[in-house]
């Protein structure tokens, strides 16, 4: 029980055990218990309103933190949503620049290709232009010899 409710009912038990005591007592003289009884109705007034006033208080205070906590977790739940949104995008960029990356090498790799392969064949012709120049100048050579040796 809360210590607010404690008060004011030991009060009133207080009043009620003095007017049975009071009661209890041989009358010597009449005594006019009116004022003590129209009080006793006042302060049990007051503790009902209290009570009441207490009750609908810890309602408004249970029905504003169930708003809160409803506010609280929709902000939680839009957060992680954007997180999640956020994340699929930076996927989605992190793929695209993972296919545009292997366009590109692919592209590269086929022009290296290229290149090489041309490379190669300008490489194979000017060996055959290098042999066969070669072989003229042998050839020369041999008759430059041969006229020498026979003249």
């Amino acid at each position: 029980m809360d210590m607010a409710y404690i008060w004011p009912v030991l009060a009133i038990g207080g009043l009620i055990i003095g007017l049975l005591a009071l009661m209890r007592r041989p009358p010597q003289t009449m005594v006019d218990l009116t004022p003590v009884l129209d009080r006793l109705q006042a302060i049990k007034a007051d503790v009902e309103r209290l009570d009441r006033t207490m009750r609908e208080d810890a309602t408004r205070a249970t029905d504003g933190l169930r708003a809160v906590g409803t506010d609280l977790r929709a902000q939680a739940q839009e957060s992680e949503s954007r997180q999640q949104k956020s994340l699929s995008d930076f996927r989605t960029q992190l793929n695209q620049m993972a296919d545009s990356m292997h366009l590109r090498l692919e592209a590269n790799r086929l022009s290296l290709e290229e290149s090489a392969k041309t490379q190669r064949e300008e490489l194979a012709r000017q060996m055959t232009v290098l042999r066969e120049e070669n072989t003229q100048k042998l050839e020369q050579m041999r008759k430059t010899v041969d006229e020498q040796l026979q003249g």
